[in-house]
């Protein structure tokens, strides 16, 4: 159930200097019944996966360990994190969080259909269905072309169900990605590239390849750095 995920460090959010050209995201085909926005959405889904993550680490924090990832036993039972998962999550999701916790918790940063991973995405989440007591929606995962685990470009999606006036996650799913970013998520990727630098960092175009390659220029104090991202994946190289 539990898939390694590498969040790298080219996915992290904060913002550079890169203009972002305006460009319109595909429209969804959404319902004449939505009323969610997805800034909404969004922020709820963010939520879920910020408090969760606070809740497990503490638990892995606290936790006895072999020293090896299926080993960790938590010290703090789950009916303790239970109340609060169920803010979030439905009863089903509920289950398999608690199996997580229990048989898997060493792996905690890498539980793919557990945790909606938003937060450090760029701004593909699409609303494609909503009726006055569940939801879809839909986001794309750029692929992790570098570092120690990698990841295919994927299509997650969000099914959702109404519990007092707030929407709950009742499954997560991926599937291989089919349709490229658009050149603003490209941009926006560019954008966070280089988030992690202690110091302000300067990003800019270069020239698209025909492969469908956004080549770009980023520099600091410390660094000045060449690389591109694939439109097709989402994936962020280092051009030399």
């Amino acid at each position: 159930m539990i898939k390694k995920l590498v969040l790298c460090l080219s996915i992290l959010s904060v913002t550079t200097s890169t203009t972002v050209i305006a460009e319109s995201l595909p429209s969804s085909s959404n319902t004449s019944t939505q009323s969610t926005s997805v800034e909404q959405l969004q922020t709820r889904l963010t939520q879920a996966e910020t408090t969760t993550r606070q809740l497990m680490a503490q638990a892995l924090d606290t936790a006895k360990s072999n020293l090896t990832h299926d080993g960790i036993v938590p010290t703090i039972p789950y009916s303790e994190i239970e109340p609060t998962i169920l803010q979030y999550y439905t009863p089903k999701m509920s289950e398999k969080w608690k199996d997580f916790y229990t048989n898997h918790l060493g792996w905690l940063y890498e539980p793919t259909g557990l945790y909606p991973f938003l937060d450090s995405l760029p701004s593909t989440l699409q609303i494609t269905n909503e009726t006055s007591d569940s939801l879809v929606a839909q986001a794309k995962i750029p692929a992790v072309v570098e570092g120690p685990v990698l990841m295919d470009a994927s299509l997650v999606t969000f099914k959702c169900i109404k519990k007092n006036e707030d929407w709950v996650i009742d499954e997560i799913s991926h599937a291989p990605l089919t349709e490229p970013f658009t050149e603003k998520q490209v941009y926006e990727m560019a954008n966070k590239a280089y988030s992690w630098s202690s110091s302000p960092v300067t990003c800019e175009f270069l020239w698209i390849d025909t492969y469908g390659r956004y080549y770009f220029r980023a520099y600091s104090n410390d660094f000045n750095h060449i690389f591109y991202v694939d439109a097709i994946t989402g994936g962020i190289s280092s051009a030399w």
